[in-house]
């Protein structure tokens, strides 16, 4: 009798183990962009406050379009879509001075695709292309600190204190595979995040491809995934896995469309983090605009076909990446030819 109760401990203890030591299914949220879509997300149900700073304007400060905003705590950066400059203003709009090193030689680029200010360091850096691809950090003069070739596209980018950098690649269909690594101050890899589907054959990318706030980097992995990151101290963690109707079919992905061939898929256009949202837009050739806002406390969301400020009214011309305490960064209109005002949004 103890023989017999022994192996049924011993069963019962293995079980109990097993369980204990399992992983759970992760949880994928599925969201159908077809579904239960209004006509507009009004402000009022996702944002507390809005806030103004307008860009003081001069002869040698004149934006042409905003493609980013990085609001720091001494200085605002506003990267020109129009023209490869970095405004660099104070935090009340006073313009101070820029980054421009347009050229062929040292120090020089021929486009900015991207940039990252690094408050501790003082620098700023930015990932270019057109002529050469290279990653370059200047001072706040526009003095060149260090720069170098790193031979394939790069969609946006982050420095750690130490130099090094996190880089994006999310959007390319190019080699290398990698979508998102970690390289050092002379561009050597020294680690691979997350490599794209070699499947995957639209690159989709013309904004940002990472949020940065609470000193963590976020961001979404290719259309295939749909599965939003953060990294921070060196472990890279999955925030939540999306799964969004209506599925498109495989050719979608592995032959890449013509410039109209979306036909009724849509193609995520738009991807914007902060605290306690996330927001998406997404493109269709047939369907039009889709917006979806998710709270990440509550699970809940809103599609729509367009955002609402029912707030004081302000619509946007621009939108940024720049999400720090909670915020949502655009810009307004200046009066007649001035510069833009920032808009931000104090979210929920």
């Amino acid at each position: 009798m103890k023989i017999i109760l022994l192996f049924i401990l011993n069963i019962l203890l293995t079980a109990f183990v097993s369980c204990t030591n399992s992983t759970p299914q992760e949880s994928v949220v599925v969201i159908d962009l077809d579904k239960d879509v209004q006509k507009t997300i009004k402000y009022s149900s996702f944002v507390d406050s809005i806030s103004y700073i307008p860009l003081e304007t001069t002869d040698s400060c004149l934006i042409g379009h905003v493609k980013d905003i990085q609001i720091a705590d001494s200085f605002i950066f506003v990267l020109d879509k129009k023209q490869p400059i970095i405004f660099i203003f104070d935090r009340y709009g006073h313009y101070l001075s820029k980054i421009d090193r347009r050229g062929q030689g040292p120090g020089e680029y021929g486009w900015i695709v991207q940039f990252y200010y690094n408050e501790n360091r003082k620098s700023i850096s930015v990932c270019t292309a057109s002529g050469s691809c290279k990653i370059i950090e200047y001072d706040l003069q526009g003095n060149l600190i260090n720069e170098f070739s790193n031979n394939y596209f790069v969609g946006d980018l982050y420095q750690f204190d130490n130099g090094d950098y996190l880089v994006s690649r999310i959007g390319r269909i190019d080699k290398p595979l990698s979508a998102v690594l970690i390289c050092d101050s002379k561009g050597n890899i020294k680690k691979e995040l997350l490599q794209r589907d070699t499947t995957y054959a639209i690159d989709c990318s013309d904004q940002w491809e990472l949020e940065v706030f609470d000193n963590t980097i976020n961001f979404m992995s290719p259309l295939l995934n749909n599965i939003v990151y953060n990294y921070n101290k060196e472990v890279l963690s999955k925030t939540v896995s999306f799964n969004f109707l209506p599925a498109p079919t495989k050719d979608f992905y592995t032959k890449k469309p013509d410039v109209s061939g979306l036909g009724p898929h849509y193609l995520r256009t738009i991807y914007k983090e902060s605290q306690n949202w996330l927001y998406f837009a997404f493109s269709s050739n047939s369907k039009g605009l889709r917006i979806l806002l998710y709270n990440k406390l509550t699970g809940e969301y809103q599609i729509s076909q367009d955002t609402e400020n029912d707030i004081d009214g302000n619509g946007f011309t621009a939108q940024a990446s720049a999400s720090e305490n909670n915020t949502f960064i655009y810009c307004i209109e200046g009066e007649k030819d001035n510069n833009p005002i920032i808009q931000i949004l104090h979210l929920k």
